[in-house]
């Protein structure tokens, strides 16, 4: 079963019906070896981010996860669900940018003490 960072995170605060499914999905369907975070919020100088799902193992590294619900397609580059174009378009500059930060903020040696960071110039600085 992947673990759910916080340990006591209450799948039932995600009010979004197909992101509550994924994370319980992956809760338990992972081994305990795998580190979910649900929406993580990401606020850099620029802009504020969110990753739907953060997933993390120690050896075979990190994902984050967009979670999208319904029929989806891609046409010239922008995602639609039916005729609606999706805004912000997917996956994204501001998507990989987050994911930048996060890939930077993840102290690799330690899963339990993401606490030191060595951040690029874009994203916020760390305090620990």
């Amino acid at each position: 079963m992947g673990l759910l960072i916080p340990a006591d995170y209450d799948t039932r605060l995600i009010d979004n019906v197909t992101e509550r499914r994924v994370v319980e999905n992956l809760r338990d369907r992972l081994s305990d070896s795998w580190y979910i975070i649900p929406r993580l919020d990401i606020a850099t100088a620029k802009r504020p981010f969110e990753v739907d799902v953060l997933i993390f193992h120690q050896d075979y590294g990190i994902a984050g996860i967009e979670v999208k619900g319904g029929r989806l397609r891609v046409d010239d580059g922008e995602w639609y669900r039916g005729s609606d174009i999706l805004e912000p378009p997917l996956p994204g500059k501001h998507k990989m940018h987050a994911m930048s930060c996060v890939n930077a903020s993840v102290n690799t040696t330690t899963v339990f003490n993401i606490s030191k960071y060595n951040m690029p110039s874009h994203c916020p600085t760390a305090k620990t």
